[in-house]
């Protein structure tokens, strides 16, 4: 798959790539004490709605924990739609396609810091959980852009965090994933989820 940037960047993106270009330091010193978990074990253990959050290579991994500054550092998060497929988004400045979209939970996986997974379950019954999917089935049926501008309270365009926020609210009525306050943007953050009493850690 090509990587590569192309067309106008929004303010908030080009400033976020700025930072990216100017880090020089290595990835995190937080030190994941989990073990390193297989496709198998994983694929067999998801249940749709579940969302795994991770934290990728690179310094565009690195900057988001960078920008967040949370205690367990993530850089991208997924719905799991199926027991081999996810749903996420991301950035067409980063990769082929923009915005809402397949992934398979094997290629999701490939550029994972070792013991950086989590895979969250919310403690409702199955049928709700389900709703979690589907509310990111349609944001994907609907092609919905990637929100380079980060604004949390627009979603007609969704950056990673956000869509598993709106898909919360959706089904429980809050987001659970704690704002956090980045320049002049509220973003979504990835702890609250590990943090929620409502959520059960399956893996680790």
């Amino acid at each position: 798959m090509k990587k590569y940037i192309e067309g106008p960047l929004s303010p908030f993106f080009l400033f976020f790539l700025l930072v990216n270009l100017l880090s020089c330091t290595s990835e995190t010193n937080f030190k994941y004490d989990n073990p390193k978990w297989e496709y198998e074990q994983l694929s067999q253990a998801v249940q749709p709605g579940d969302i795994i959050l991770k934290l990728g290579y690179g310094k565009i991994s690195r900057s988001i924990t960078k920008f967040l500054k949370e205690p367990i550092p993530f850089s991208h998060c997924a719905v799991v739609s199926s027991k081999t497929t996810l749903i996420h988004t991301i950035s067409g400045k980063l990769v082929v396609k923009d915005g809402v979209q397949e992934i398979e939970l094997k290629e999701f996986m490939k550029d994972v810091v070792p013991g950086s997974l989590y895979l969250l379950r919310h403690k409702s019954d199955l049928n709700q959980r389900k709703r979690i999917a589907e509310y990111a089935q349609i944001q994907l049926n609907k092609n919905v852009p990637f929100d380079e501008e980060f604004i949390h309270t627009d979603s007609t365009k969704l950056y990673c965090s956000e869509i598993v926020a709106n898909a919360l609210i959706h089904v429980y009525g809050k987001p659970y994933l704690n704002v956090l306050r980045i320049g002049e943007n509220n973003i979504y953050g990835f702890n609250g989820l590990v943090e929620s009493p409502d959520f059960e850690v399956v893996m680790p």
